[in-house]
């Protein structure tokens, strides 16, 4: 299955970066500074499995896809000393990111 995701960043950045609405069709599933892998999390919690093709307002083509299941185990993190990464992630992190 192949669930087509629109990304809509809010105008303003908060103090740690740019919040992304995720909306499937015209249900917002989730708000979060890591849009991709939290709308995942989201999908595999109401049991969707296949592809999440994520796209932006106004494109021809997607700009990215994920595994569904394989996607809900991971969150990006951004450090000063690292870059931006991809790791695990840990239930406590929710607050973090501020998932809304």
């Amino acid at each position: 299955m192949i669930v087509d995701l629109l990304l809509k960043r809010k105008a303003t950045p908060g103090t740690r970066g740019y919040v992304y609405d995720v909306f499937s069709g015209r249900t917002l599933i989730v708000s979060s500074r890591d849009p991709e892998y939290a709308a995942c999390r989201h999908l595999a919690e109401d049991g969707f499995t296949g592809t999440a093709r994520f796209w932006r307002e106004g494109k021809s083509c997607h700009d990215s896809s994920l595994d569904i299941q394989r996607a809900a185990k991971w969150r990006t993190t951004e450090g000063n000393r690292d870059g931006l990464r991809v790791v695990r992630y840990q239930e406590h992190w929710a607050r973090e990111t501020q998932e809304f």
